[in-house]
């Protein structure tokens, strides 16, 4: 009885592990269909990069290595089954059907922003601003890469602009990547992408359309907004070329034509936007 009660209780010794486990490929990502284990390592040369083993923890698949790339943690939730929040390093199978490791990486840029500060001058009796310029490096370009040196899909926003991958998402079956990036009057943006293995990446527009003619107008002409079928926007927003909102424009419900002075905006570039259920339109103008 000793003996039974001995063997029962008895533990099978696996091996001696890293304690530089930083991470995990689950099994959706995987070729073979199980999860990988990540682990960093680091050679006597300086030489840096991931190990990635077996699930069960002893077996050696590959070492990756990225070059002068910043990789990125991308999280990770699944909607089908509401899990929290995992940060991904690896893929393998999420964007090519290869052998080939997928990660995502970041471009920086040395950013050269101004600032205006608006105020009161009681001495002058009038309205001061100080023009502010500081330098930033900020992410302004991100990608998906594959360890065998080719690119897999990349985004910049351009003039500067700022991005990052938000979320991986899975959600009835597919799967999806979250880009966030700011718009032109400065209000966040999320722009959503549909993987398609070996077949790329398609963008999934969730805007509406928003147009205003004429786009070249004198202060003395009238535009006309356009806003698309079925909208629900309440208002537009007019935004001057330094930001600043200069006109409100209320929308009736079921509006669909909307018809501004060029004499209530600014000269220059002015910027007209609505928010909506369907998502966020804008458009451009220039008042001489």
């Amino acid at each position: 009885m000793i003996c039974l009660v001995t063997t029962a209780k008895a533990q099978t010794y696996i091996g001696n592990m890293s304690d530089e486990l930083i991470g995990v490929v689950p099994s959706y990502f995987s070729s073979s269909g199980h999860p990988y284990l990540l682990y960093y390592f680091e050679n006597y040369d300086e030489s840096e990069g991931i190990s990635v083993y077996q699930s069960d923890f002893m077996t050696h698949l590959a070492d990756v290595s990225f070059g002068d790339d910043e990789i990125e943690e991308v999280e990770f939730i699944d909607l089908d089954i509401f899990t929290s929040e995992i940060d991904i390093l690896l893929t393998q199978n999420l964007f090519n059907d290869d052998d080939y490791f997928e990660y995502f990486a970041n471009e920086r840029e040395l950013v050269t922003y101004y600032d205006t500060v608006w105020y009161w001058d009681y001495d002058y009796d009038s309205l001061m601003y100080e023009a502010y310029t500081y330098e930033s490096y900020q992410i302004t370009g991100i990608s998906v890469k594959s360890t065998n040196g080719s690119t897999i899909w990349s985004y910049s926003p351009g003039n500067g602009e700022t991005c990052s991958f938000e979320a991986l998402i899975k959600f009835d079956g597919n799967f999806y990547f979250l880009v966030r990036t700011y718009d032109d009057n400065g209000d966040r943006v999320y722009r959503l992408y549909l993987i398609r293995q070996s077949q790329g990446v398609a963008e999934v527009k969730t805007g509406f359309p928003m147009t205003a003619f004429p786009t070249l107008t004198t202060r003395d002409q009238q535009i006309t907004v356009e806003l698309g079928e079925g909208n629900n926007a309440r208002e537009i927003t007019v935004v001057n070329e330094l930001g600043q909102v200069v006109k409100r424009v209320p929308v009736q419900e079921g509006q669909r034509e909307v018809v501004i002075p060029a004499r209530d905006l600014s000269t220059g570039l002015n910027v007209l936007s609505a928010r909506t259920k369907q998502g966020k339109g804008s458009c451009k103008i220039i008042v001489r």
